[in-house]
């Protein structure tokens, strides 16, 4: 170790004392072309992070795979299976210094058969005559090349899928493409003294939704009591046929004319068991069928199934197929790659913010009101690039308090039917009638303490949606955030974490004022994580800020101390021991601005990512609150009755501002809004059904903010 003396204390600058101790259980799982590692270590202190190695051989030729890594455990993904790898981790200390090897692990990932992979995005893979496709090539080692069946399919579609990528255009009139032989399609479909199991999905685009008879999308017979197909019914349902037995989706939502869709059926032979699952309703249908000979005397095509008048009026831009089943983990990966290419399904930020009141911004939340913005020198650029780039909002509504707001964003509930109402209370009998509340204007009541067990939560209704959702920073809603779903959390946190102000040592001994910077790392981190796996997030910031209790660093407060107009409400001290952050606009004014530069490195990622044009953020506040010093500095009006507790404006009454697709930028909604409204919005964003949820009494304010007019469902 690195050490000085200083008199008799011992300070040490770096390193550690003694030698790293090396990770010494390293465990492994497997799963399709993976292996799934994890060691008893944890980084903290000097340890700084962890590195695996891989080798072919055992005890030699380590190769580096994975470093920088924070968490105990890496999964290797992508490798190919039924090969024996050899892994060794280690730990590396903040000045570089690694120690030796753990144990070694072997490990043996499911070998995958891939049989083809059709992709119109690769434009080479794409052979044609004219417009017209004359091959469409296998992406695999197999060979298995697509080629023209009946009439002519055409390239690039002019028809676009969801996420704007062009496939291979099978236009109205029945034509198709074979993908397998009959003798081919033999070797994967006669399941009969096989326990391989195979495994198909496609992602494609109805243009419209025939009626009179099926959609077929691809298969071998025209006849459900034979062979294997998958299919679009004139009345827009999903279904499979499969030796006799017809599988419909197991979501009540039908395909409407222009859709994108994915459609994935995995079979295992060895039990029988079969998963087809569609992303019009994120839902799958499982059952089991004895293993047979799925194949027939026909090939398997693209468009139809053996039959000129049942085809797809559309286009097709992948097409994937394996020789053998997929574990429940691969058949989930590699149909969300398909979704979230084809569908491009945005990810969610929502920028929580704590005790911010209505006009504690520099954007006028009323257009025609000068005190609905904060005082002029307040500093959020940010903040205002986001508004000129989206949608703010006169009329959007909290709780009065922290812990309820939250519970109605968590549940789509108000609060009468959460029976969370208040963070108070004796919790016993019905009424609290302690002196504590005497001056309140009404007998706060006793309230539920927590989440009910029934209520579906944010992450319990996008998990089945295929999103991964964190929280970080302050829950307060005394449960355990991994009950309701979130993978990523800080736990059972309240008010406390927050709060890191010394008096000793006042504004100079903050390293974190208001954990603003641990609430936007952790979530980046998050964010990076989620893109990396190719998975649709997520992602609640709850900040502390802008609780009271302020706390911003030396440096913030003092783009605001000299003010004059901050001077003469100070009373011309300067010095922030003697005014008291807690009455030092200054101060406050300091974490705004500290705040803001959070919201910036936010949107800054989105950026860096590649993802923003796909990503909602929503910035907005859990409950009303009154700054006091606000009639002064600004020489206007308080514009709201009342404050935080209350169900008055001033105690309700939030900042909203959302930026995403398809928000107008720079536009302005007077409509009313409220918290939970924002569970019903996540859900279409997500894809899914709104009107599904039951027990809510939230709407989805998805098509306000694409600028549609309220109608009488809205308004009612």
């Amino acid at each position: 170790a690195n050490t000085s003396s200083t008199g008799t204390i011992t300070e040490f600058t770096g390193g550690i004392v003694g030698e790293l101790i090396p990770i010494n259980i390293l465990s492994a799982t497997v799963d399709d072309e993976a292996v799934i590692l994890d060691w008893d270590d944890d980084t903290s202190g000097v340890l700084d992070f962890y590195r695996v190695y891989r080798s072919t051989e055992s005890g030699t030729n380590y190769v580096e795979v994975a470093s920088n890594l924070t968490a105990s455990g890496y999964t290797d993904s992508g490798i190919p299976g039924g090969i024996t790898y050899y892994y060794v981790a280690t730990v590396v200390d903040t000045n570089g210094v690694e120690s030796t090897f753990s144990n070694e692990i072997a490990a043996v990932p499911n070998e995958v058969v891939w049989l083809q992979h059709l992709d119109a995005t690769n434009v080479a893979s794409v052979l044609l005559s004219g417009n017209v496709v004359t091959q469409w090539l296998d992406q695999t080692s197999s060979g298995n090349n697509a080629v023209p069946s009946d009439g002519n399919v055409l390239y690039p579609s002019s028809s676009l899928s969801k996420s704007g990528l062009a496939g291979i255009d099978m236009q109205s009139s029945g034509n198709s493409l074979e993908l397998f032989s009959a003798a081919e399609s033999d070797d994967w479909l006669d399941q009969s003294g096989s326990t391989n199991g195979f495994c198909v999905m496609v992602a494609l685009k109805c243009d419209a939704v025939r009626a009179g008879d099926n959609n077929d999308v691809l298969g071998n017979s025209a006849d459900d009591a034979e062979g294997f197909g998958m299919r679009i019914t004139d009345t827009g349902d999903v279904e499979l046929w499969l030796l006799g037995e017809v599988v419909p989706s197991a979501g009540s939502r039908g395909v409407e004319d222009g859709e994108t869709l994915v459609l994935a059926f995995n079979y295992d032979a060895a039990t029988g068991s079969y998963d087809f699952w569609d992303s019009k309703n994120y839902t799958s249908s499982t059952g089991s069928l004895a293993k047979a000979d799925f194949s027939t005397v026909s090939p398997v095509t693209l468009g139809s199934a053996a039959s000129p008048s049942r085809y797809l009026d559309g286009m097709v831009g992948e097409v994937k197929v394996f020789g053998t089943d997929l574990s429940p983990s691969n058949f989930k990966r590699q149909r969300d790659k398909l979704t979230n290419k084809w569908l491009k399904r945005p990810n969610i930020v929502m920028i929580y913010v704590d005790d911010w009141a209505w006009n504690g911004t520099p954007i006028r939340m009323d257009d025609r009101m000068a005190n609905s913005a904060m005082v002029e020198m307040m500093e959020m650029p940010n903040l205002i690039s986001m508004a000129e780039g989206g949608m703010h909002f006169r009329n959007a509504y909290g709780s009065p308090q922290c812990g309820p707001a939250r519970v109605c964003i968590q549940t789509g509930q108000s609060n009468p039917r959460n029976g969370f109402t208040v963070v108070m209370g004796n919790n016993s009998g019905y009424y609290d009638t302690s002196s504590s509340y005497a001056e309140f204007p009404v007998v706060p009541n006793i309230a539920d303490g927590t989440i009910r067990p029934d209520a579906v939560t944010i992450p319990e209704a996008l998990d089945p949606l295929g999103y991964v959702c964190a929280h970080i920073g302050k829950w307060h809603m005394y449960s355990d955030p991994s009950a309701e779903g979130y993978v990523k959390h800080d736990g059972e946190t309240t008010n406390t974490e927050g709060n890191n102000y010394d008096s000793e040592e006042g504004l100079e001994g903050l390293t974190d004022p208001k954990l603003m910077t641990h609430v936007t790392d952790s979530g980046i981190a998050f964010m990076e994580e989620r893109v990396a796996a190719g998975e649709p997030f997520y992602l609640q910031l709850s900040h502390y800020a802008m609780h009271g209790g302020s706390e911003c660093t030396p440096e913030s407060r003092a783009r605001f101390q000299n003010h004059p107009d901050i001077v003469a409400y100070n009373d011309g001290e300067t010095n922030p021991a003697v005014i008291g952050r807690n009455s030092d606009p200054a101060v406050w004014l300091g974490m705004g601005y500290e705040l803001d530069q959070k919201i910036g490195e936010v949107r800054q990622k989105l950026v860096d990512l590649g993802i923003a044009d796909n990503t909602y953020v929503i910035v907005v506040g859990d409950n009303g609150y009154r700054q006091n010093f606000f009639d002064e500095v600004s020489g206007l009006s308080q514009p709201l009755h009342a404050h935080k507790w209350m169900l008055w404006q001033g105690g309700i009454r939030v900042p909203m501002i959302v930026e995403g697709p398809g928000i107008p930028a720079d536009s302005y909604s007077t409509a009313n809004v409220v918290n939970y409204d924002f569970l019903p919005t996540l859900v279409e964003w997500a894809g899914g059904d709104p009107d599904e949820l039951v027990d809510v009494d939230g709407i989805s304010l998805a098509g306000l903010m694409e600028g549609e007019a309220p109608g009488p469902d809205f308004l009612n």
